[in-house]
């Protein structure tokens, strides 16, 4: 039995949050250097300008996705059908699904992007879903969560501002107080074999979203977990989670040498090759993105973007 964690089949190591109404941040997206960009249609764009985010969407893929990162959105609960409609197009890949509470919410979100798919001629399936737990009955449901569509390839959660408001704890403690919360949605993810984000506990006590340094043990914290992908609300934070969660010259020496050696046990060396095929997907994946970059910056049709 592998030993190995699931194993993304697209690289997100850094998921940059953008509003998607600041067209300012859309067209700078292409140099911050992330894995993903996230158009944001929930948390920050404030209710007065939600139809503006809707108008936004389907033009600001093209143009965040220029510097080679996959395209997310992150749609509302209480608006699903709408944002779906706005940001189902070509070039999106996932839909972040808040505060899913049950199966049928994600179920229902995928019936959607089916339909979607079927009427602006995406190829079926093309769109995925990641579930949010941010709520108790969330979490109490997140194995059923989990597997309710296909399209769930990333899980996780149990942490966050919605938590908090939803059980009424603070945010920042000195200790975990989202233990039980995080646990249960990374169980249920690595169960059904999902990638798994935002699932691990390491201690901050300031909030500061900007704090490379933080983000960058962090990110080593993550990898050393078995995690892929962490999310960014800052851009300053975005090469630190590149690098933590990208394997060190050191460590592929060291990995190299188990699995070309006779004395590891069967566990270092599952582990190794986890390791090396996860270093040439972020290699493949840096590669990509610096070819969109110099492309781009070569075009001459940056201009005040940079």
């Amino acid at each position: 039995m592998t030993m190995a964690p699931v194993m993304q089949s697209i690289v997100m190591r850094s998921m940059l949050y953008m509003p998607v109404t600041e067209q300012r941040f859309i067209e700078s997206a292409w140099h911050r250097g992330a894995d993903a960009i996230i158009l944001d249609l929930e948390d920050s764009v404030p209710a007065h300008r939600k139809a503006d985010a809707r108008r936004a969407v389907r033009e600001a893929i093209p143009i965040a996705a220029r510097g080679g990162a996959s395209i997310c959105v992150r749609i509302n609960s209480d608006s699903v059908a709408e944002d779906l409609d706005a940001a189902v197009w070509p070039g999106l890949e996932l839909v972040i699904r808040p505060k899913a509470g049950r199966a049928e919410d994600v179920a229902e979100t995928g019936d959607l992007i089916s339909y979607l798919e079927r009427q602006r001629g995406l190829p079926p399936g093309t769109v995925k879903i990641w579930p949010l737990i941010e709520t108790a009955a969330g979490v109490v449901n997140a194995y059923d969560i989990a597997k309710a569509s296909p399209r769930v390839t990333l899980f996780g959660g149990g942490e966050g501002y919605d938590m908090s408001l939803d059980l009424g704890v603070s945010m920042f403690t000195g200790f975990d107080q989202f233990f039980y919360s995080r646990g249960e949605a990374e169980l249920a993810g690595r169960a059904l074999g999902k990638a798994l984000a935002n699932c691990l506990y390491y201690p901050d006590d300031s909030g500061e979203v900007a704090d490379a340094r933080w983000a960058q043990r962090y990110a080593e914290a993550l990898r050393g977990c078995g995690f892929r992908t962490a999310t960014a609300l800052h851009p300053a934070t975005v090469a630190a989670l590149t690098s933590g969660l990208t394997p060190s010259a050191t460590e592929l020496a060291d990995a190299h040498l188990v699995t070309e050696g006779r004395s590891a046990d069967a566990y270092d060396i599952e582990r190794a090759r986890e390791l090396l095929a996860w270093a040439l997907l972020c290699k493949e994946r840096d590669a990509l993105k610096d070819t969109a970059v110099r492309e781009y910056a070569s075009s001459g049709a940056n201009g005040r973007s940079q």
